[in-house]
């Protein structure tokens, strides 16, 4: 069954890239995608939510042979620095 995608708000995306300085969460590139931590594409809470990279969003996290770590993305979504 598919997921159903819900466009993430603009004033959601915007808090959540200003808290990150429009920097990757992880590796700290600049302009990076908004990646659903729980795996959720219609949950768009603020703290669900986690920039990074194309780099990381791509490979890292939607590697089809790698599960997803969600707790490690939760604590990049805490502890920012």
């Amino acid at each position: 069954m598919a997921k159903i995608r819900i466009s993430i708000p603009q004033k959601i995306s915007d808090k959540v890239l200003k808290e990150f300085n429009h920097r990757c969460a992880k590796c700290g590139v600049d302009n990076p995608h908004l990646h659903h931590i729980d795996g959720n594409p219609s949950n768009n809470d603020s703290l669900n939510l986690i920039p990074l990279c194309p780099n990381c969003h791509l490979i890292d996290q939607h590697n089809s042979t790698r599960l997803i770590e969600s707790g490690k993305l939760r604590l990049f979504r805490i502890y920012k620095d």
